[in-house]
């Protein structure tokens, strides 16, 4: 991750140093402009041509160097994270081939695989279809809880229940404790 920080931080920079470079020209112009006592928004780039606001160019060149550093730094951001669910997938890959002494490599896929973008997005036990979900919903039934009542809400994403009844509790006592943070 730290070179995904200083790939971040050396793409941004080059393209500051690009913008900063135009904005100075734009700010030369004002200050000129200003200087001779004309107005900045009415600059006269040449016979024939349409007049240009400065202020309103500079503003404008502002917004798009803010723009692109959110994108470049989304954009690595993106990249790197699926480098690195790339890589520890290959790296969970082979702990189990070793640990199943290469039986997973000929078994289906599904028996053995360990899904680790799913670890990664807060489900360590697969996704919605796994096996180890399958079974749990089953047993939960088994045992009549429905998945969407509370009870169930609770075993199946104890930390989302908790976050949602901690966000949407109105009471004296809660709004107390949520005063203290």
């Amino acid at each position: 991750m730290a070179n995904c920080d200083k790939l971040k931080e050396e793409q941004i920079q080059i393209s500051k140093e690009n913008w900063n470079k135009t904005l100075a020209d734009v700010a030369l112009y004002i200050k000129d402009q200003v200087d001779k006592g004309l107005n900045p928004e009415q600059y006269n780039p040449g016979p024939g041509k349409p007049l240009v606001n400065l202020l309103k160019l500079a503003e404008d060149y502002k917004n798009e160097s803010d723009r692109q550093v959110m994108e470049i730094s989304n954009q690595i951001d993106a990249e790197c994270t699926e480098d690195m669910i790339g890589i520890a997938q290959t790296l969970v890959d082979l702990a189990i081939a070793k640990f199943t002494k290469g039986i997973s490599l000929i078994l289906p896929r599904y028996i053995t695989h360990i899904d680790v973008k799913e670890i990664f997005n807060g489900k360590p036990f697969g996704g919605d279809n796994s096996i180890v979900n399958q079974a749990r919903g089953a047993l939960m039934r088994g045992i009549g809880i429905d998945e969407n009542s509370d009870l169930g809400k609770v075993i199946l994403d104890p930390a989302a229940t908790a976050k949602n009844s901690w966000e949407n509790d109105n009471g004296d006592i809660g709004n107390f404790i949520k005063g203290l943070f």
